[in-house]
């Protein structure tokens, strides 16, 4: 039997587990030097933002968003935590 190292034409290769993704990507960030804010890893920095963000929204669409928020269960104080809200806006 004929052996090959790449598969053949028109063949898909399997998916990359996202485990295994999200290793590499650490082992990768590790080796990288230390951004300003201290991650080594930039989505680390999305993941955690050091304030309240507006998400690039208007003021109309964050009105909405709060509301949307609130339905779902949050307190106009975490609403207003994390869009910047001034407090009558979010309750």
């Amino acid at each position: 039997m004929k052996t090959t190292a790449k598969p053949p034409e028109g063949a898909t290769r399997l998916p990359v587990p996202v485990g295994a993704q999200i290793r590499r990507r650490r082992l990768a960030a590790a080796r990288c030097e230390p951004l300003p804010c201290g991650h080594r890893d930039p989505l680390d920095c999305l993941a955690s933002p050091d304030g309240p963000s507006t998400y690039g929204l208007t003021e109309q669409e964050l009105k909405r968003h709060a509301a949307q928020l609130i339905r779902c269960g949050w307190t106009p104080a975490e609403v207003r935590a994390r869009l910047a809200l001034p407090t009558r806006e979010a309750a």
